[in-house]
């Protein structure tokens, strides 16, 4: 098993944050964001990591060390994450890998659980207590994932998309196949979820998701979701301590 973490935005919506620094290199509890994600996936023993940088590239890779596989995505700013993704398919087209993304905080569990899922591809969705315009809300009929976007409306979805997802072997490999199609269609702006979404409709494709509360992860927008993020990652300390 691989990861690949997506760090390459710019996280514009900081404001004043990341004018000189990156969004992943936000402190919480002593350790950066991306250094945590790191911990956490080496925990739950996986080893090989690769990170696509863009945005701050050097100063990621200056801070973080050797400690990962670094991969420069230059069109950061214009293809979206999903330029990200074809940085990475070299080493991961057909492999089975861990994919999350450099803003959200994580506890080290949340991985194992994902890994340790039966299923093709297994997605991580986050139940709260009220979703918003721009959550990548989810929607689940009859225990299974029927749909992925953020123009759902609220009160239909049943959780958010965690932005955490394992690929097994197959999957990965139709997953970049997928890409390609998108690619070569010149649709550079899109999601993760929106080749997700077409994956769904693979018959003899596993698609599996786990749930979790908002206990145990946090995507960092902004500069309130740091400091939620900072409160929520006491909290898991003081619960491991315990």
């Amino acid at each position: 098993m691989r990861a690949l973490i997506t760090a390459a935005g710019k996280g514009t919506r900081m404001g004043g944050v990341t004018k000189y620094s990156h969004k992943g290199l936000c402190q919480i509890a002593g350790k950066s964001i991306l250094a945590h994600a790191i911990s956490s996936i080496r925990a739950a023993g996986v080893s090989q990591i690769y990170i696509v940088t863009g945005y701050r590239a050097e100063l990621v890779q200056r801070t973080l060390g050797d400690a990962v596989t670094y991969l420069f995505n230059p069109f950061y700013e214009v293809s979206g994450i999903l330029g990200s993704f074809w940085q990475a398919m070299p080493v991961l087209d057909g492999k089975p890998f861990l994919f999350t993304t450099a803003d959200h905080f994580f506890s080290a569990p949340l991985v194992r659980r994902c890994l340790e899922a039966k299923g093709d591809v297994v997605s991580l969705v986050q139940q709260k207590r009220r979703y918003d315009a721009e959550d990548s809300k989810v929607l689940i009929k009859q225990n299974r994932i029927t749909r992925f976007g953020k123009d759902m409306p609220v009160d239909e979805a049943a959780g958010e998309y965690a932005a955490m997802t394992v690929f097994r072997s197959r999957a990965s490999a139709m997953f970049f196949a997928e890409l390609r199609n998108v690619f070569g269609r010149g649709e550079l702006g899109g999601y993760a979820m929106d080749i997700l979404n077409s994956m769904l409709d693979q018959p003899d494709l596993c698609m599996a998701h786990i749930l979790c509360d908002e206990s145990s992860r946090i995507e960092i927008d902004s500069v309130a979701d740091l400091r939620r993020a900072r409160r929520l990652a006491d909290s898991i300390m003081k619960q491991s301590e315990a």
